[in-house]
C-alpha cells in the first residue's frame, strides 16, 4: 500500500512538472495571442486593453528576447490611443521601465523610453535617463560604452528643442527662468557636440562599433544631434548672451529689467512695464528688444484709452510716443537686431514694422475725418505693412490689417 502511494506521488510530481514545462512552452504564445486579439479588436474596451498590457507584463517571465514585448506594447499603445485611451502610453512606459530595470543594456527599450519622453517634452524624465546612462559606463568595455554614449546622445539631443521652447516661453513670464533655461540650453548643446566627437573618435579606433547598437537608435541619435548642431545662429546667439551676462553688468541689468517689463506688460500693468523698460534702456540705450516693448506698452494703453473713450489727449500722447520710438527702432534694429536669443531677426523686424502700422492705424482713429495728416499717415501705414509682410509673411496681425485696409480703406 505504501509502495503504491509512493508511485502515485511520483506520477503526480512528474505530471505537475510536465504541466509546468508545457505551460512555460506555451505561455509566450498564450499571452501574445491575447495582446494581438486586443490590438485587432476595433471594439476593445479599456478593460480589455489593460488586461492585454497585463499579459505583456506576465510574458516577461517567459520571453528572453524582450524586443517582441516592446514591439507589441507599442502596437497596443498606438491602437489604444486611436480609441481615445491616452493613459495607454504611461502604462506602456511603466512596462518598458521594468524591462530596463531588469536589463539595463536593453537599448531598444531605452530608445522607446527616450522617444516617449521627448514626444511629451518630459525634461525631468530625459535628464533622469541621461544620469542613469552616466552610471552605466564601464572601464575597458568599448562595445558597451559605445551603446551607452549613443543612447545618451539621443536623450540629450532630444531635450534641446524643449529647452529652447521653455526659454522662449519665459520671455514674457520670468527673468530668472529665461536666463536659467538659456544657460541649460547652451550646456546641453555643448554636451551634444562633445559626445558626438567622442563617438567619432571611438569609431576612428574601431569602425565596427557602429554595428553594435540597434540601427534605429544610431539613426535617431544622429538625426537628433544633426538638428541640434545645425541651428548655428541660435547656438551662437545663446552663447554670446550667456557670456555677456557674466561679463557686462549693465547688460545683465538691462536684460533683467526688460524681462520683468515683459512680464508686467503680459499682465497689462502698463505703468510698471513702462518703468521697467525705461530702466532697461537707461543701462543699455541701444536695446531694440526693450525699445520695441516700450512702444508696445504705449500702444496698448493708448489704444485702450481710445476705445474706452477716456482721456483722448493722453491716448494721443502715448500713441505719438510709440510712433516716434518705432520710427527710430526700425532703423536701429536693422543694424543691431534683437539681443535676446531664440528671437528670429526677420520676425522681430517684421513685428516691429507691424506694430508701427498698428500704431498709425490707431492714430488715424484719433483724428477727425478731414485732418490734413491722414494722407501722409496712410502712405506710412502702407509702407509699414509692406515691410512687415516682406519680413514676416506669416504675421496674422499684418494680414488682418491688410485685409481690413483692402475692404474698408484707411
Amino acid at each position: 500500500m505504501k509502495k503504491l502511494a509512493l508511485i502515485f506521488l511520483a506520477l503526480f510530481i512528474i505530471g505537475t512538472a510536465s504541466a509546468i514545462t508545457l505551460f512555460k512552452y506555451k505561455a509566450p504564445a498564450y499571452y501574445m495571442d491575447q495582446v494581438i486579439n486586443t490590438i485587432n479588436n476595433p471594439s476593445a474596451s479599456i478593460a480589455d486593453i489593460e488586461r492585454a498590457f497585463d499579459s505583456l507584463d506576465k510574458s516577461r517571465a517567459y520571453i528572453e528576447d524582450k524586443y517582441l514585448i516592446i514591439q507589441r506594447s507599442d502596437e497596443l499603445a498606438e491602437s489604444a490611443e486611436k480609441k481615445g485611451y491616452i493613459q495607454a502610453r504611461e502604462i506602456q512606459m511603466n512596462l518598458v521601465r521594468k524591462i530596463i530595470t531588469e536589463e539595463p543594456g536593453n537599448w531598444p527599450a531605452r530608445e522607446l523610453l527616450i522617444k516617449s519622453l521627448a514626444e511629451r517634452g518630459d525634461l525631468s524624465g530625459l535628464a533622469a535617463e541621461v544620469a542613469a546612462l552616466d552610471s552605466l559606463i564601464r572601464d575597458r568595455d568599448e562595445d558597451w560604452n559605445y551603446c551607452v554614449k549613443t543612447t545618451q546622445l539621443f536623450a540629450i539631443a532630444a531635450s534641446v528643442p524643449w529647452l529652447e521652447s521653455e526659454a522662449y516661453l519665459n520671455l514674457n513670464k520670468s527673468a530668472s527662468a529665461f536666463i536659467e533655461k538659456t544657460a541649460i540650453y547652451s550646456q546641453a548643446v555643448r554636451q551634444v557636440s562633445d559626445i558626438k566627437q567622442e563617438l567619432v573618435s571611438m569609431l576612428g579606433s574601431s569602425p565596427s562599433l557602429k554595428k553594435i547598437p540597434p540601427p534605429s537608435l544610431v539613426s535617431a541619435a544622429e538625426l537628433a544631434a544633426e538638428d541640434v548642431l545645425g541651428a548655428t545662429e541660435n547656438i551662437s546667439r545663446a552663447e554670446k548672451f550667456n557670456d555677456r551676462l557674466h561679463s557686462d553688468e549693465n547688460f545683465k541689468k538691462a536684460v533683467v529689467a526688460a524681462l520683468e517689463g515683459n512680464a508686467a506688460l503680459a499682465k497689462k500693468k502698463y505703468p510698471e512695464a513702462r518703468a521697467k523698460f525705461r530702466s532697461s534702456l537707461s543701462f543699455m540705450p541701444l536695446f531694440p528688444d526693450a525699445k520695441k516693448q516700450a512702444a508696445e506698452t504705449d500702444f496698448q494703453e493708448g489704444a485702450f484709452l481710445l476705445t474706452a473713450e477716456a482721456s483722448q489727449n493722453e491716448a494721443r500722447r502715448l500713441l505719438k510716443g510709440a510712433y516716434e520710438s518705432l520710427s527710430d527702432l526700425v532703423g536701429e534694429a536693422d543694424a543691431y537686431g534683437p539681443q535676446f536669443p531664440f528671437v528670429d531677426r526677420d520676425r522681430f523686424l517684421g513685428e516691429s514694422w507691424c506694430l508701427k502700422a498698428a500704431v498709425i492705424s490707431a492714430m488715424r482713429a484719433s483724428y477727425s475725418k478731414n485732418n490734413r495728416k491722414i494722407k501722409a499717415l496712410e502712405k506710412e501705414f502702407k509702407e509699414a505693412l509692406d515691410e512687415a509682410l516682406k519680413l514676416n509673411p506669416n504675421s496674422v496681425l499684418a494680414r488682418e490689417m491688410l485685409d481690413r485696409y483692402s475692404k474698408e480703406g484707411f
